[in-house]
C-alpha cells in the first residue's frame, strides 16, 4: 500500500539483557525480508534482511543499559533510512526501501514503550489524495520547510482552525 512508503517508527527501548540485540522491524515482507533497527549493549545497527542473509547498512556506537530507556527511531523515505537516537539524527543509509508494516523485535529479554507510527506527509506519498485540504505539505528533505509546515502549526491559530475545520469536514 502507497501509505506504507514513506513513514517514521519510534520506540523507546529498555534492554534487560545483552544476550541479542532488540528493536525495530520495518518494510517486513516475511521473515526473510526486511529492515531492522537494533539496540545492542555496544548501540545501533541499520540492517537489511534478504533471503535470510544480513547486511549492514549504517550503524552507531552509543552505550545501551539494562537501567534506563533509549529512543531509536527509524525515518523510512523510498531512497534513504535516516536512524535517530534519543531525538538526533545519529546515521544513514541510501536503501531501495519498498515499504511495509513495522514491528517490534526481540530475541532476549527487552521492554518497549512508547511505540510510535507517523506517515509522512508529503507531496509524494499518496496522503494528498487522502488530507486533502485539510494538511499542511512539505518536502521531507528540506528542513527549512519542515520547520515552516510547524511553525504555521504552532503560531498562526487561523491556520490551526483552518486545517482542523477542514479535518473534521473530511
Amino acid at each position: 500500500e502507497e501509505s506504507w512508503r514513506e513513514y517514521k517508527a519510534r520506540v523507546e527501548v529498555r534492554l534487560l539483557s545483552f544476550a541479542a540485540p532488540a528493536g525495530l522491524v520495518v518494510g517486513y515482507r516475511h521473515s526473510r525480508d526486511f529492515f531492522a533497527l537494533l539496540a545492542s549493549q555496544d548501540g545501533l545497527k541499520l540492517v537489511h534482511r534478504r533471503h535470510g542473509e544480513d547486511t549492514e547498512l549504517a550503524a552507531a556506537e552509543s552505550a545501551f543499559g539494562v537501567d534506563c530507556y533509549r529512543a531509536i527511531e527509524l525515518r523510512c523515505r523510498a531512497d534513504r533510512l535516516v536512524v535517530v537516537l534519543d531525538g538526533v539524527a545519529v546515521a544513514e543509509a541510501n536503501a531501495d526501501f519498498p515499504g511495509g508494516p513495522v514491528g517490534l523485535t526481540a530475541n532476549a529479554p527487552a521492554r518497549f514503550a512508547e511505540v510510535r507510527v507517523a506517515a509522512t506527509e508529503t507531496e509524494t506519498s499518496s496522503l494528498p489524495k487522502v488530507v486533502g485540504e485539510a494538511g499542511l505539505y512539505f518536502d521531507p528533505r528540506s528542513d527549512d520547510q519542515i520547520a515552516d509546515a510547524l511553525r504555521a502549526l504552532l503560531t498562526d491559530e487561523p491556520t490551526r482552525k483552518a486545517l482542523r475545520d477542514k479535518g473534521l469536514d473530511r
